[in-house]
């Protein structure tokens, strides 16, 4: 009896193609701010690189067309063993099922980046990483659609395929040592690359990309309000033919007492160190925070932030510990908090909800609640 291998298999263009579907192109840069945090990362960088990079000496030569104008983020944390294993899964976060205070970690909401390319590459400690989904520029293999190169086991390799590795040289990266963050680069997709694509007949450089950033130069002031660990943050555009990127705008989120960035990551801890939730005790965290923006095309500017969080207990406990809860597959943290803005004075605040980032809708409220919320899978609303 002859016996073969035969199995269901998944179409990765088409998978990630229904994914875009329920993200809006606008939240690919949350995304990634959502990722650089659960990371632990305390900066983020976006870079809108217009630059065109050489083609001639390339170790994967079917990236040639993706040497032009890309969308570019760094955060200052390493890319671990599991964000590997992660990345690779289309919606398989390796925080999915547990009962996490992560926002993100490369789960389905990492695929918004197949808004602006078909060819997404990333960089961290010594090796260089290229998703392919279309098995078309640098793998032919359909079970492991991509390439990682090492660049640290090889320098000769480095040397000789120069241009494979400049559109890297940013935010400090020399490629001598490991690096101790991670670059993302997503290739803006032209025209020439959306008719073939299978993902999106959308082009993405020009209006897009500028359309993009600036969709989150304006979120930015009141961005990192309940965020973890990221305080820093930076937009800048490298024009073609320029020596040097033009810095757009920068935020800085800083303790008022201490001047130090704040420490926020209690509520993270306390759930990481226990996993029965029965053994928390209810916890109030009171403190004010001063945000500042600097502007190339403004005067600088800065909010101060009342935030009040706390661990609840008696009935949002009881609603937590609910075993519906568990059969609906539902791992809720009675914790809430909520941001005021107290200073400058006579400015009104159109309320939001916030899952650690703002969510679209409005509360009606004249301060931001922020909470654990059940959110749709695209982040788009609170889930019910």
């Amino acid at each position: 009896m002859a016996v073969r291998d035969f199995g269901q298999k998944v179409d990765v263009c088409r998978r990630i193609k229904e994914v875009l579907k329920n993200y809006e192109e606008g939240s690919l840069l949350k995304e990634m701010v959502q990722n650089a945090d659960d990371a632990g990362a305390s900066v983020f960088d976006v870079l809108l690189d217009l630059r065109t990079h050489g083609s001639s000496e390339l170790a994967l030569p079917g990236t040639a067309a993706f040497q032009g104008p890309a969308l570019v983020t760094h955060n200052d944390a390493v890319f671990a063993d599991s964000d590997l294993e992660s990345i690779q899964q289309i919606g398989g976060s390796q925080k999915a099922g547990s009962r996490s205070t992560k926002t993100g970690r490369f789960g389905v909401g990492f695929c918004s980046c197949y808004h602006a390319t078909d060819l997404p590459s990333f960089l961290s400690r010594d090796f260089l990483v290229v998703l392919d989904p279309h098995c078309a520029h640098v793998s032919d293999n359909r079970s492991e659609p991509g390439k990682m190169l090492c660049f640290l086991e090889n320098p000769k390799t480095v040397a000789s395929s120069r241009d494979t590795f400049e559109p890297y040289r940013v935010f400090g990266c020399s490629l001598q040592h490991s690096y101790p963050g991670t670059i993302f680069r997503l290739p803006l997709r032209t025209a020439e690359q959306a008719a073939a694509s299978r993902i999106s007949a959308q082009p993405f450089v020009g209006a897009p990309a500028r359309g993009l950033l600036d969709a989150f130069l304006e979120l930015l002031p009141e961005l990192p309000l309940f965020l973890t660990h990221v305080h820093t943050v930076t937009v800048s555009v490298w024009e073609a033919g320029a020596a040097a990127p033009t810095l757009l705008r920068s935020l800085s989120t800083r303790d008022t007492k201490s001047g130090a960035p704040p420490q926020r990551s209690r509520v993270h801890e306390l759930v990481a160190a226990r996993s029965d939730l029965r053994s928390l005790t209810p916890s109030q965290s009171i403190s004010q925070i001063d945000v500042r923006v600097s502007d190339s095309a403004a005067s600088p500017s800065a909010a101060r932030w009342l935030i009040v969080q706390g661990m609840g207990a008696g009935r949002a406990l009881e609603i937590c510990l609910d075993p519906a809860c568990e059969r609906y597959g539902l791992t809720p943290i009675p914790w809430a908090g909520v941001a005021a803005r107290v200073m400058p004075t006579g400015l009104a605040t159109e309320g939001r909800p916030y899952c650690l980032l703002p969510l679209p809708s409005a509360t009606g409220l004249p301060v931001h609640v922020n909470g654990f919320f059940e959110v749709s899978s695209n982040r788009r609303d609170i889930w019910h």
